[in-house]
Order: C-alpha cells, then structure tokens, then sequence
C-alpha cells in the first residue's frame, strides 16, 4: 500500500479504534442493572402501659394518683392497663405474664430461688388489646415474707416484671416492664415501647446503552475497538517490526553531504536523538524538512 494511502487508513482506523474504545470504557462504568426498591407496607406496633395507684394516706396525693414514683409506705396497689395496637391491623395472638422473681445476689451473680406467676392471659386479637394489671402489694409482700422464711435467706429479694408477647402472621411483638423497689419508692421501666417494620420489593431493571443491554454493549464496543485495532497493526507491521528490531536506526540514502530520509518516522527518530531543530522549506512545489546534527544534514521529502 502506498505511504499516502497507508497513513490515511491508519488515522481513520486508529480514530474509530479510540472511539470505540471510549464507548466500551463507558459501557463498562454504566451499571447494567437499575434497583429500585419499592414500598409495599410499613407495619407499626406500639405498647404502652399506663398506670394509677390506691393510696393509703389521702392527704398528699388523694386516694387515687398516677405517678413516675409511688411512695412505698402509702402504696396498697398500683392498677393498669397495657395497651397493644398494630397497624395496618393484623389477627394475631398475644399473651401477657405477670411473675415476680426472688434471688439472692452471690457476687456479681443472682441466684434465683423461686418465681411466682401472679397472673397470666393470653388470647387472640385484631388490630388492638387492652389488658388489665394489677399488683396488690400486701400479697406481694405477704408471698416475700413466706419465700424468706421457707428459704430461711433474709437478704433475699425480688423483681416483677410484665412480660407481653404478639404474633401475627409475619410479625412479633416483645415488651418488658420491670418494677423497680428501691429507696422507698415504686416505678416502672420501658412502659412504652414502639417497632416499624418496612416491606418492601425490589425491582430490578436491565439498563441499556447504544440501544442494546449495557452487558451486550460491554462485549459489543470492546470487540469492535480490537478488530478496529488489528488491521492497523496489520498495515504498519512492517514499521513496526523495524521499529522493534532496530529502534535507533533511521532509514535512508546519502546524497552528496546529505541523508535523505526515506520516511517522516525517520525524521521523528532523528529529531528525538538530536534534539535540533526541524527547518521546513520547499523546493520545486514540495516540502523538504531539514535537521543539521553534528554536522550532517538529515532530510525528508514529502511525497
């Protein structure tokens, strides 16, 4: 193929190849899916247990009081109702125990030593279920005595606690209430306690690019970028392969004082070992590049 011709191949080649190339880099950076995830139900539980106490001396706080902290000395019985909800409403089951706890503390450890069940219900329901508690203290106190005595532990001491449970047919639902005795004083931990649970879907969609799927185009552009490559090495195997064999020998004939240059890579290969600079002046109509390299004229003529 004439030099002319070859080096115009070789451009338009080399252009596509870099093109083609840029759009596989860019298929390749394009995610090739899209998910999206989509919100089918946000399912909310909600426990809560509110709370009043008898008391025995009226002259404070009368003789019914919903407190944070109930005087122990006046309290006779703390009564309740704890309250479940879900929604959207669902059909489930619940169940709620209420149990006291006597341990002795060996150490950092506790040691149980009896647990009494004071009351305990369970049933179904559907949206909502309202439970009624109630804690009679001269029982409760009358029943540690009893434990004290029949363990012969006077140290011995107790915890109760309010244990609620709901399941539903994807759902369930746990809350702990602990009453708290200490410094003279009732109260109560975690009354309140809240779930949500999001469902959703996830939705998967194929992403495409040049009109086919992002995977297609990946596989399509880099293909085409390396067969656009291939008959530009093919053209230029020659160049290269001298290039590879003899990297620092230029190609020409000697004409009187000069070296005429068979190509304009020869004349790159000189400028870049000579460093001197290219002086372009034409004769007859055609250009003629110049180098003058310790003493030597290298020339090339374009064709």
């Amino acid at each position: 193929m004439e030099s002319k011709y070859k080096k115009i191949a070789t451009v338009a080649l080399s252009v596509t190849a870099s093109l083609l190339a840029v759009m596989a880099v860019y298929a390749f950076s394009t995610p090739s899916e899209n998910v999206k995830n989509v919100v089918d139900e946000v399912v909310v539980q909600k426990g809560n247990f509110e709370h009043y106490a008898t008391l025995s001396n009226e002259s404070i706080y009368g003789r019914k009081a919903s407190l944070d902290y109930y005087p122990e000395g006046i309290t006779e019985s703390i009564e309740g109702v704890y309250s479940y909800t879900v929604s959207p409403e669902k059909v489930g089951e619940y169940k709620m125990v209420v149990k006291t706890t006597y341990y002795v503390q060996e150490g950092r450890s506790k040691v149980q030593v009896w647990e009494e069940t004071l009351s305990e219900e369970q049933g179904e329901f559907a949206g909502t279920v309202s439970i009624p508690v109630t804690l009679n203290f001269a029982e409760m106190n009358e029943m540690l005595n009893a434990v004290k005595d029949g363990t012969a532990l006077p140290r011995l001491t107790r915890v109760t606690e309010m244990i609620f449970t709901a399941n539903t047919e994807n759902e369930s639902f746990n809350h702990t209430i602990t009453l708290n005795e200490g410094s003279s004083l009732y109260s109560f931990s975690d009354t309140s306690k809240s779930t949500r649970t999001v469902y959703s879907t996830r939705e998967v969609t194929e992403n495409s690019f040049g009109g086919v799927s992002v995977n297609n185009a990946r596989i399509l552009y880099a293909a085409m970028a390396i067969f656009t490559a291939i008959p530009v090495a093919v053209i230029n195997r020659d160049s290269i392969r001298r290039e590879k064999k003899n990297p620092h020998v230029v190609n020409g004939r000697r004409e009187g004082g000069k070296i005429i240059l068979e190509t304009e890579e020869d004349l790159k290969k000189v400028f870049a070992m000579s460093d001197s600079p290219v002086v372009r002046t034409e004769i007859d109509g055609v250009a003629v590049y110049s180098i003058v390299a310790e003493g030597v004229v290298y020339e090339y003529r374009e064709p």
